[in-house]
C-alpha cells in the first residue's frame, strides 16, 4: 500500500456492499488508530468488526436506533426521520457544497454512476436535513468540550 507525499499511513479496507460485491474505502491515519484501539480492546477475533455488547455482529436495526437515541439527547426535532441513509446524504451534500470533486464523492459512496452522485449535489437545500443539523448541533458540542477541557489543562483547579 502506497502513502501520498506528505502523509501518514493510510489503509485499505474492503466493505462488503449489497448486491454481494465489495468497495474499497480508504482510512484516513487517524481512523485506523482509532480502530487499532477499538481492537485491541474487544480482541482482534476473526469475523464482523464491530459488535454489540453481547458479542453479536452489529445490525442496521441496531444503528437505526442507536442513531435515533442520540437524535433525541441531541434535541433534534423529529429524531424519526433520521436514517442512516439522511446522513449519508447530508455527508455527500456536505462534500460537494464544500467543493470536493464529484468523482470523489462517487468513489466514497461506491457509486458505479456519477448521475447517482449529481443526485446529491444540493448544497443549497442541506440545511433542511435534519442530519445536517445533528452533525452541526455534534460538532458545536465537541468544540465546546475541546475548549472546555483546554481551560481545564491550562489553569487546574487548586485543591483546597
Amino acid at each position: 500500500m502506497s502513502t501520498p507525499r506528505g502523509e501518514r499511513h493510510h489503509r485499505i479496507i474492503t466493505l462488503p456492499v449489497k448486491g454481494g460485491s465489495t468497495h474499497p474505502v480508504i482510512l484516513a491515519a487517524y481512523a485506523g488508530e482509532i480502530l487499532d484501539a477499538y481492537l485491541t480492546e474487544r480482541g482482534n477475533m476473526p469475523g464482523p468488526v464491530f459488535l454489540t455488547r453481547t458479542g453479536a455482529p452489529l445490525q442496521r436495526t441496531f444503528v437505526y436506533q442507536l442513531v435515533q437515541r442520540i437524535a433525541m439527547s441531541a434535541g433534534i426535532l423529529n429524531p424519526d426521520t433520521l436514517s442512516i441513509h439522511s446522513i449519508r446524504h447530508s455527508v455527500a451534500t456536505a462534500m460537494l457544497g464544500t467543493g470536493e470533486p464529484l468523482e470523489a464523492v462517487q468513489a466514497l459512496l461506491g457509486h458505479a454512476s456519477p448521475n447517482t452522485t449529481h443526485a446529491y449535489d444540493r448544497a443549497d437545500q442541506l440545511h433542511y436535513s435534519c442530519a445536517y443539523r445533528f452533525d452541526q448541533r455534534m460538532a458545536t458540542e465537541v468544540t465546546c468540550r475541546q475548549h472546555r477541557l483546554v481551560d481545564q489543562l491550562r489553569s487546574p483547579s487548586c485543591p483546597s
